[in-house]
């Protein structure tokens, strides 16, 4: 697969997950704002945004996800369920991990999927 046609497929992902509907359109916006995160690819459960580094199912569980919580919040879990990485009271909060510049959260270093 090409790095274009790899662009693509992440591409047609997030609008998938935007048409679904059943992720907040504001954890989209701030995730879909990283540049590191852009390049993965996203798949939602149960309210949740996970991100892959494949582009196809088996997706990856090796990166933290975020998962809505009450009145807006949000919690940003690890790559298990029982992994607890932090609350968020907004959307860019989860994104950059309650404030901490995105370079030195669970997201870190990534430089895209493979």
């Amino acid at each position: 697969m090409t790095q274009d046609s790899s662009k693509l497929i992440v591409e047609a992902g997030w609008q998938a997950v935007r048409d679904d509907g059943r992720v907040r359109n504001d954890l989209l916006d701030a995730a879909y704002s990283e540049p590191r995160l852009k390049q993965l690819f996203p798949w939602t459960g149960m309210g949740e945004l996970h991100f892959s580094r494949c582009t196809e199912p088996r997706w990856t569980w090796d990166l933290p996800y975020i998962s809505p919580g009450t009145e807006g919040t949000y919690w940003v879990l690890g790559q298990l369920r029982t992994e607890w990485v932090g609350q968020a009271a907004t959307a860019q909060e989860a994104i950059s991990h309650g404030g901490r510049p995105p370079t030195t959260g669970p997201w870190g270093g990534l430089r895209g999927h493979t």
